[in-house]
């Protein structure tokens, strides 16, 4: 739902794109029919003004320039908002298995999953507005560190590469 959401909050930025690219594209095309007429007129006229001619055909250089290059920053644009709903879609697809795994789950595998999920389940009651009320605060597993907790414990052990045994931290078995 909330992905047909974000797809249709987008559509219409992609549909003005699109819009947007096809006005410039023919902006270019008007400036460079424009700039033919005027090379048109230059090779048949008699009197050139080589300098005037010289300062049109650079406008018209700096004007396609210009409409080129903001037509690219529209295409990438469009490109990335393309790139946005192949990954929503992906997504959608990835937490659509996920509900369908989670409703053909067993108690048990529900059970297992929230004790690997949740750290602690704490329930506390609180009085607001003179009644007592419970307070369920649930600390997930999310933050914890990923690197093996090592113990104080210190225990004798051998060195396999034929050193002379030494003493070497074991790891918590949590």
């Amino acid at each position: 739902m909330v992905i047909e959401q974000l797809t249709t909050h987008r559509q219409p930025e992609n549909e003005s794109l699109v819009d947007e690219i096809a006005t410039i594209k023919a902006q270019i095309q008007e400036v460079e029919r424009r700039e033919q007429n005027a090379l048109i007129i230059a090779a048949e006229s008699h009197e050139v003004d080589v300098r005037a001619l010289d300062a049109v055909l650079s406008q018209f250089r700096r004007s396609k320039v210009t409409l080129r290059a903001f037509k690219r920053k529209l295409v990438d644009r469009q490109s990335r908002g393309e790139t946005f709903e192949n990954e929503l879609y992906d997504v959608a697809l990835r937490l659509a298995s996920l509900q369908d795994r989670i409703h053909k789950a067993t108690f048990e595998d529900k059970r297992r999953a929230i004790t690997e999920l949740v750290r602690s389940i704490r329930v506390s009651t609180e009085t607001m507005e003179g009644q007592s009320t419970a307070v369920i605060e649930i600390t997930y597993r999310f933050d914890e560190p990923i690197a093996p907790v090592i113990s104080t414990e210190i225990i004798d052990t051998l060195v396999v590469s034929g050193t002379p045994r030494r003493k070497l931290p074991i790891l918590d078995p949590k």
